[in-house]
């Protein structure tokens, strides 16, 4: 039996779509349309979804988070993977790192639930368990994965998420590395939360694309956050398409969650 895995693809992933000569199809969900690239690797379904379009023209809290998990939950992926551009709130973890955090902390202020409308049944579904926000089967995997190409990968770690589109001033930084954050990023709240309400197995791998505002020698640009993360996501890339190959459903230690039913019209 064929595996179907989703890889949501972040700041500097873009060009993975055209180097594995991914196809794409819109599709239409309940919360608007996701483009969804589509590439067989090695037996596995793999499923693209580059998260600020192939052009990076839409921005951290402009991003429909719901129609990408709700379409690639459609199109037959049970485990999501994801590419997250870091800051690192600890000097001694360097751009072009790789990470796979274990914890999150979500600040994101707008809240993003497929439970916004009145539904039928038991809402009691709507109350997730999120101890642990990321699937340890995925993770392990993505340990393993590491391991098979070479690459350096740390093995746990907390990822903060702000909205952004701005970057953090260095009393942020300061206050969310004394709560124990070792990673900061803009994406990465809403789509484990969603992953979980929509049944789904979520687990990112944060590539350290700067060091955080006050950590290093001058300010924080896109620009150089982008050009530190190109090799380090091809890397991160290689990882996750490994890792498809070594999930254990059986092992998988997320909650069994029962969907949300979406909207009509």
């Amino acid at each position: 039996m064929r595996a179907t895995v989703g890889i949501i693809l972040g700041t500097g992933a873009e060009s993975t779509v055209q180097r594995l000569g991914a196809e794409g199809d819109r599709l239409c969900t309940p919360y608007g349309d996701t483009v969804v690239y589509r590439v067989s690797v090695e037996g596995a379904d793999i499923l693209l979804v580059p998260r600020h379009g192939l052009d990076h023209s839409r921005l951290p809290h402009r991003l429909n988070y719901r129609s990408t998990i709700w379409a690639l939950r459609t199109a037959g992926a049970r485990n999501v993977f994801a590419t997250n551009a870091c800051g690192s709130l600890r000097r001694e973890v360097a751009p072009g790192a790789l990470a796979a955090p274990h914890d999150l902390i979500d600040l994101t202020r707008t809240l993003v639930t497929f439970w916004d409308h009145d539904q039928t049944g038991d809402v009691a579904h709507a109350h997730n368990d999120f101890t642990k926000p990321y699937c340890g089967a995925m993770r392990a995997a993505l340990v393993e994965g590491a391991r098979v190409t070479g690459a350096s990968l740390q093995p746990g770690g907390v990822y903060l998420c702000v909205d952004g589109p701005r970057f953090e001033t260095a009393a942020e930084v300061r206050l969310f590395a004394s709560w124990g954050a070792d990673l900061i990023g803009m994406t990465g709240g809403p789509e484990a939360a969603l992953a979980r309400e929509a049944g789904l197995c979520y687990a990112p791998v944060a590539i350290i694309g700067n060091l955080a505002a006050g950590l290093g020698d001058g300010g924080v640009s896109h620009a150089a956050v982008a050009e530190a993360c190109q090799t380090a996501t091809a890397q991160a890339v290689s990882v996750i398409l490994e890792a498809a190959a070594h999930i254990i459903p059986q092992a998988c230690d997320c909650p069994t969650v029962v969907p949300p039913i979406p909207p009509r019209g």
